[in-house]
């Protein structure tokens, strides 16, 4: 079974991982915090307003999600022969 991903735990390690010193004493740890991440939609960013760490929603994701809302418009669309087809019809 896989193992859930609680996201405020996985801001919280990266955020330990990345002001413990130097990135490479803990490579193998961060480059798995990531990957978990990545396996769920999302990366870390640093958000400079909040200065702090966070999880965000991949690209791919996101164009995945709203291409899928847009198609599930389209199926569900009626045709409207009371509109015309064009401008001045």
């Amino acid at each position: 079974m896989a193992e859930s991903f609680d996201q405020e735990q996985a801001i919280a390690d990266y955020t330990r991982l990345m002001e413990a010193g130097p990135v490479a004493e803990n490579e193998k740890e961060l480059q798995a915090l990531i990957e978990r991440a990545n396996a769920q939609g999302m990366y870390f960013d640093y958000d400079r307003e909040s200065r702090a760490y966070v999880l965000v929603e991949s690209q791919v994701v996101r164009y995945n999600r709203e291409m899928d809302e847009r198609n599930r418009i389209i199926r569900e669309s009626v045709d409207k022969p009371w509109l015309p087809l064009h401008d001045g019809e």
